[in-house]
């Protein structure tokens, strides 16, 4: 079993080179270097990218495989995650951020599970860390979590997936059931990777392994009025054939809360609020999705009330 671990980046060159730098270290050390590949999709970046990437390749152990790409144009973070996702011949990918570290022997630990079980994912825990890499916040670390396929994963854990960095996924088939739907194509295409998987394989939940994932730099996009909620249901809408309009609704409702920080009622008045809601209820039709989403419209009301 290969795994290649794949590095979308735009722009961030000093960031991707401590990135390399951890991993070479990790793989080279931990006797890895058979079963792992890196793979960057650079898109198009404007700063010192590649001159660094060609200098850390003169100087790298020459058991530490890279491979670079770089696109003529910047087509934006979807497209050249899926550019990504085809540069790879593996059995397995991780998605990675170039500012994002994994930890330290997540990739042995991944290399067990894959070995020993038929998996279709692996979702690590997160550490989210601001200036000097101050800890901002983290998931609970517990015991890892065996995930039986089907939709009872799909609603637990593939919220997780908004945060790529770290997630491994089997590539069979992955990229060719993705461009299914052209139509739901958006930036949180890990979240439909996740459901995808455990919708045909089992997996694992493994949150004492913390993916450090930098949330100070800039980023090259930016939330709209609600917080790409509209993106993120996307991701959800494809399994409606599969699991009925019914459990997809539960599915984008529970996402909405537990991310309703995207929609900033905290500091909202009301009547944003409101047309925040509007939007959110105009985006798709489906059964149950309206009535739950006022319920939860109704708590966030209260709240500003009570403040």
């Amino acid at each position: 079993m290969k795994i290649d671990i794949l590095i979308p980046t735009y722009n961030r060159a000093e960031d991707l080179i401590i990135n390399l730098q951890f991993l070479e270290k990790e793989i080279v050390t931990n006797k890895i270097q058979d079963k792992i590949n890196v793979i960057i999709s650079d898109n198009c970046s404007t700063d010192s990218t590649r001159q660094y990437i060609d200098e850390f390749i003169k100087t790298k152990n020459n058991e530490f495989s890279i491979f670079y790409y770089r696109n003529d144009l910047n087509i934006g973070l979807e497209r050249n995650v899926v550019q990504s996702l085809k540069y790879s011949n593996s059995d397995y990918v991780i998605f990675l951020g170039d500012d994002d570290l994994l930890a330290k022997g997540y990739l042995n630990f991944c290399i067990d599970k894959i070995t020993n079980n038929e998996l279709g994912c692996i979702i690590p825990g997160l550490l989210a860390v601001g200036e000097g890499k101050k800890n901002v916040g983290s998931r609970e670390i517990h015991d890892d979590k065996f995930l039986a396929k089907g939709y009872e994963s799909i609603y637990g854990f593939s919220h997780f997936a908004h945060q790529m960095s770290g997630l491994l996924c089997l590539r069979n088939g992955l990229i060719d059931d993705y461009l299914k739907h052209p139509g739901y194509r958006n930036p949180y295409l890990f979240i439909y990777f996740i459901a995808n998987r455990l919708s045909k394989y089992d997996g694992v939940y493994a949150p004492r392994f913390q993916t450090m994932v930098n949330v100070t730099n800039e980023k090259d996009w930016s939330y709209n009025d609600i917080g790409l909620l509209d993106d993120v249901y996307k991701s959800y809408y494809p399994f409606i054939e599969l699991f009925g309009e019914k459990h997809v609704a539960k599915l984008l409702l529970r996402f909405t809360v537990i991310h309703s920080y995207r929609i900033d009622f905290n500091k909202s008045d009301i009547i944003e609020l409101i047309k925040k809601y509007i939007i959110l209820i105009s985006l798709k039709n489906i059964s149950g999705f309206k009535f739950g989403l006022f319920k939860i419209f109704i708590k966030d009301y209260i709240k500003i009330l009570l403040k």
